[in-house]
């Protein structure tokens, strides 16, 4: 957790910084250290070819592990590993075992879990451009149903299936609502994610960016 949230805090500045090279940067709230900044993501890009070679062999064995596996419970926790794996990865694998923990779920009949799992098979509908199919997951969950983690996992879909739908549409009054919705679905799922679990930790980071915020977003991957 700590490399990847350092990688991405690092390109988050990064982007943030590109566009205020100007005037205007050196009035931003704070400092920007430009070269702590490039030392960071040249070290991630350093790493990268060891980083990638590792998942895969995580991959590999997980995927023999649930090949091997007969008893649904454990089945359904290869396929969750598996799709964690994958979600940031390759997209297609991770919609698969997303797909596959919900039907593991079903079978268990344990509705927590598959409103969980449909929420995470929502957000990555949607990080493809498949907001129809976000929107029908996430319809099908059963709210009440879920923990705290399910909560927090149906919010963040919740809140980035608005983002998309915010940033695409052409009309502004329908960008101003969906954007309205996706600052009240953070808000949510700040009120139930852990201070300082991967959840909170990201959103923290946007949100000392949108304000300018630089060094204290990358402070928080120290």
């Amino acid at each position: 957790m700590k490399y990847v949230g350092n990688v991405i805090c690092a390109v988050l500045l990064a982007a943030a910084t590109m566009g205020h090279c100007t005037t205007a940067a050196a009035q931003a709230d704070e400092p920007v250290n430009l070269s702590e900044l490039y030392s960071r993501i040249d070290e991630a890009i350093r790493q990268s070819p060891q980083y990638v070679a590792e998942r895969a062999r995580k991959i590999a064995a997980c995927a023999d592990s649930l090949t091997a596996a007969a008893d649904t419970e454990a089945r359904l926790m290869l396929a969750d590993r598996l799709f964690r794996l994958y979600k940031s990865y390759r997209n297609d694998s991770a919609l698969y075992y997303a797909e596959l923990c919900v039907s593991l779920a079903d079978s268990l009949r344990r509705p927590g879990l598959s409103g969980r799992y449909r929420s995470l098979l929502a957000y990555q509908c949607s990080k493809s451009d498949r907001l129809a199919e976000a929107l029908e997951q996430l319809r099908l969950v059963d709210k009440s149903a879920l923990d705290n983690d399910g909560l927090v996992d149906y919010y963040s879909a919740w809140m980035h299936v608005c983002g998309e739908m915010g940033t695409y549409t052409q009309r502004r009054g329908v960008c101003h609502y969906y954007f309205g919705r996706q600052n009240l679905y953070r808000d949510s799922v700040l009120m139930v994610a852990s201070e300082g679990s991967g959840e909170w930790y990201h959103l923290k980071v946007d949100i000392l960016t949108a304000r300018r915020l630089y060094q204290e977003a990358l402070a928080l991957s120290e």
